[in-house]
């Protein structure tokens, strides 16, 4: 989200406008080199996202593998819940 934010703002420092009010005339100019850095800078930020979004997603899912295997380490969780409801009523 950050890197939608910044690479505008960065193409945006990397313009220059000169108004020559005799002729009305309106130049826009921009550093190439700006905005290849700028946009290094993104890329890079979102590289480093997209490895903590991955990083999270591995260890959840090993989080869920692990409750998974502790509930059915003596059995089905479901037919163990269904047992115990049944022999709850007697």
């Amino acid at each position: 989200m950050r890197s939608a934010i910044i690479l505008p703002l960065l193409l945006l420092g990397a313009c220059s406008v000169s108004n020559d009010p005799n002729s009305n005339a309106v130049t826009i100019g921009y550093d190439n080199g700006a905005v290849e850095n700028g946009t290094r800078v993104v890329t890079s930020e979102a590289g480093k996202i997209a490895g903590d979004i991955a990083k999270d997603v591995k260890e959840t899912g090993a989080k869920i593998k692990t409750k998974i295997d502790e509930e059915t380490a003596d059995g089905n969780s479901a037919d163990n819940a269904a047992t115990n409801a049944t022999s709850n009523k007697h």
